[in-house]
């Protein structure tokens, strides 16, 4: 993953199971969570601004941004790592724009005196669309970058401190004004931005977004969710999720998602330093034995007989 306007540093990870560990799917499942104050979230579940006051290092979890997102970080650090390995930091006084469908691992790290502060925006596909009809698009390479990067500060930091009071002085009637302060992020995180290819940058990683149900399962299978999630994320009921996905498969999600899992295991193995127990893990199998039962079942040796026939153990 490539960060326009900051600096990225590649490194890798395994994601842990989807047994020790629940998916955040966000904007919606950050609702009740202590750490988060939900200033503003619209009836459509992907728009919302969000306020953030911790004082104590939170470790990594895993997150599902659904919609395109705006982090601010007024005190302390924003680690986060993509499903590819690319790791990049959020510094304090820094803007950094997040593409939609974007699968990570975030970690915040309160400053020095004790504290992580931060805004996040979320922002629903007609807002962006509608934000982009008034622009002039120009066409952007690749090497733009999959990430935008500004510092916080003047008109950025004007509007975002005044969202808090702004909204509670208003009560629970907020979807118009939610609406209008969405857009008006857009306008002023473009004015802030000295390079002036936001919007182009905006439009390209809009345009590339992949929502089709193939695309989609082929590009994400191998993440941390399950059956209820990818529904809710390729947009549709889990009843209408399991009868277009059969339809397309021929089979169910579960058991398609079993055997592409058993498969990326297969692949690890096949590709030498990785055991067993090891490879059960990284597809979300907490218990090494129901891993060597299914993994038998498939391919019809076990993952020892596997490795043997291939020569990687004697």
């Amino acid at each position: 993953m490539k960060v326009r306007g900051g600096k990225g540093e590649l490194q890798t990870t395994e994601l842990r199971t989807p047994t020790t560990v629940k998916v955040i799917i966000a904007p919606e499942t950050l609702k009740g969570m202590p750490e988060v104050e939900m200033i503003a979230f619209g009836a459509d579940g992907n728009s919302a601004i969000i306020y953030k006051k911790i004082i104590k290092h939170l470790p990594e979890r895993e997150v599902f941004a659904k919609a395109a997102s705006l982090t601010i970080v007024c005190r302390g650090k924003k680690r986060i790592t993509s499903s590819g390995g690319d790791f990049f930091e959020v510094g304090e006084n820094e803007a950094i724009f997040l593409p939609p469908d974007l699968y990570m691992i975030s970690e915040l790290l309160p400053a020095k005196g004790g504290v992580f502060e931060s805004y996040i925006f979320f922002f629903q596909d007609s807002l962006i669309e509608e934000f982009l009809k008034s622009k002039r698009i120009r066409l952007v390479s690749d090497s733009i970058g999959d990430l935008f990067r500004i510092p916080y500060g003047g008109g950025l930091k004007l509007y975002a401190e005044n969202l808090r009071p702004l909204f509670a002085s208003l009560g629970r009637k907020t979807e118009g004004l939610l609406r209008i302060k969405l857009l008006e992020a857009l306008q002023i995180f473009a004015s802030s931005d000295k390079t002036g290819v936001f919007p182009d940058w905006l439009f390209k990683v809009s345009k590339d977004r992949d929502r089709d149900l193939k695309g989609f399962m082929e590009k994400n299978f191998d993440k941390l969710l399950n059956v209820e999630d990818f529904a809710a994320l390729t947009g549709r009921s889990v009843s209408s999720f399991q009868r277009d996905f059969k339809r397309r498969y021929g089979v169910s999600p579960k058991k398609w998602l079993i055997s592409r899992r058993l498969e990326k295991a297969k692949n690890l193995l096949e590709g030498g330093g990785t055991s067993v127990a090891e490879a059960a893990f990284v597809i979300g199998y907490e218990n090494t034995s129901h891993f060597i039962r299914a993994f038998q079942n498939q391919y019809g040796v076990t993952p020892g007989e596997f490795l043997k026939n291939r020569g990687l153990i004697v």
